[in-house]
């Protein structure tokens, strides 16, 4: 962990920080995308000039809603995944390498005769 001026720490090395920041846009991205498509969805109504009036307001401002709650509800579970499996990786020590024993050449030894 490392202490900066401001009174802010950082943790993880620059990989972890780029995968991090990485998730984070993926998550933001993909959350708006999904919400402008359910509004884009919802107000398909107004959009083809089937509700006039109060009922095109009503179809609007429900397609927003949900739009924005969609896309919010998105980036967090991406979030949420992304911190689920960072946390259990940093959790799970690595496994150790196996040891490498040199191959034994059949025929050529030094071995008995026959």
């Amino acid at each position: 962990m490392t202490h900066t001026g401001n009174g802010a720490t950082h943790t993880g090395n620059a990989a972890e920080r780029d995968g991090t920041t990485v998730e984070i846009a993926f998550a933001l991205l993909t959350g708006a995308l999904l919400g402008a498509l359910v509004v884009l969805v919802l107000s398909a109504p107004v959009l083809l000039g089937q509700a006039h009036g109060r009922a095109a307001a009503v179809w609007s401002t429900t397609a927003v809603i949900t739009g924005c709650a969609i896309g919010v509800a998105r980036a967090v579970s991406v979030l949420w995944r992304y911190d689920r499996r960072r946390r259990l990786s940093r959790a799970t020590p690595a496994a150790p390498a196996p040891i490498r024993r040199p191959a034994r050449r059949v025929g050529r030894g030094r071995g008995p005769r026959a």
